[in-house]
């Protein structure tokens, strides 16, 4: 089993019913560093429009870049909606601005420093030894990538985020609906469009 099947397979057993607790619920107010080293403030997303808030582990997982391909390939129907993306890691230095690059991406990467805004929301974890040796054994260093030595990652939640910051919706890989299921989200934003 790869390393983001174990987490997943880890998460549904410890975070089961996760998605149905974190919606219907303010979202935090955050300033987070943006790909660039830009500081980029929920406040400023909200104040444009209502926003697709999404967690991923880091660069260094396979499926986390897959969907947020995904989510890439579908920035322009999100767009229409009036709404925007943004995906946050704990990745820090340079590791969200190359993972950008990389993939031409055009969607927003920010790096959730010191776990800050994973921990108000109450879905970061602190990694299982398991899964922290199978990391290490791979030459995944999360407290170089972190720049802390916690060793903790998100679950990977997707958040639909109104522009009075209140979580509309909220998917997880962990539950039955996935994270990246576009349909549902496009769905949300659109009843969140139809409502101004």
């Amino acid at each position: 089993m790869d390393l983001h099947g174990l987490l997943l397979d880890w998460l549904q057993s410890t975070f089961r019913g996760q998605a149905a607790l974190a919606a219907q619920r303010i979202a935090p107010d955050f300033v987070l560093p943006d790909d660039e080293g830009w500081l980029t403030s929920s406040r400023e997303l909200r104040a444009r429009g209502p926003y697709v808030l999404t967690f991923f582990h880091g660069g260094w997982c396979t499926a986390c870049v897959a969907r947020l391909q995904g989510f890439d390939d579908e920035l322009d129907r999100i767009h229409a909606l009036g709404a925007d993306i943004v995906a946050v890691s704990p990745d820090t230095f340079d590791h969200p601005r190359k993972l950008k690059g990389a993939n031409g991406w055009r969607l927003m990467l920010l790096s959730d420093v010191d776990y800050e805004l994973g921990l108000d929301l109450g879905i970061t974890f602190a990694v299982p030894p398991e899964v922290r040796a199978l990391l290490a054994g791979r030459g995944i260093d999360l407290s170089l990538r972190h720049g802390s030595s916690a060793w903790m990652l998100p679950v990977p939640m997707t958040y639909v985020v109104d522009r009075d910051g209140f979580a509309v919706e909220a998917f997880a890989e962990s539950d039955d609906r996935a994270g990246s299921d576009m349909d549902a989200i496009t769905t949300a934003l659109s009843k969140l469009k139809a409502s101004r």
